[in-house]
């Protein structure tokens, strides 16, 4: 074998074992989506049971909590205002009572309410669905914006920790496909 024969082996070789890890990459990505698929669309934690439900316990909110989201048929000037003095009493806010609590709020501005899936206004799906990192050989995910850190603090707070767990189903489908992959590497 010539020097020449033997350097294109070896690039055949490189680009074989490029396009392992992109497959194996490939099977990583889609374990990702399948976490978020399962938290944020399917409102199941890693039991694959589901998270939680919405508070009905009576909440008040400004006109903030509305800043942004379709509020469709809801009218402001139904709804129940409260004007209450700051806690130093050097101004006054006005608060709408919601008597159904955050289940209701949800209704009020067009988010489906029968199931947990957290997402609101869709910052902390983003962000978490567009997490996952490549450090040297190993992959990270979770949350890069530091105010999302507080929603996963409290969902664990309010859900426990199983919400942002991997579940088994994920963890069997994602070994299933890495193996696949490292006999198809190992047989070449």
């Amino acid at each position: 074998m010539t020097i020449k024969e033997y350097q294109k082996k070896l690039d055949k070789r490189i680009d074989e074992v490029k396009m392992s890890n992109k497959r194996l990459y490939n099977c990583i990505n889609d374990a990702h989506s399948d976490y978020v698929k399962r938290i944020f669309e399917d409102g199941l934690n890693s039991r694959l049971a589901s998270i939680g439900s919405y508070s009905t316990k009576p909440m008040l909110a400004g006109k903030k909590a509305f800043e942004g989201l379709n509020v469709g048929a809801f009218k402001e000037n139904d709804a129940k205002w409260l004007t209450l003095n700051t806690k130093k009493g050097k101004r006054k806010v006005k608060l709408m009572e919601i008597s159904g609590g955050y289940k209701q709020y949800r209704g009020l501005v067009n988010r489906q309410n029968s199931k947990v899936d957290l997402k609101l206004r869709g910052r902390l799906f983003t962000d978490v669905a567009n997490s996952l990192t490549r450090k040297g050989s190993t992959f990270v995910n979770g949350v890069k914006n530091k105010e999302n850190l507080g929603k996963v603090d409290g969902a664990i707070k309010r859900f426990g920790k199983d919400t942002f767990m991997s579940d088994s189903k994920m963890r069997k489908k994602l070994a299933d496909c890495l193996g696949k992959q490292l006999v198809k590497i190992m047989t070449k």
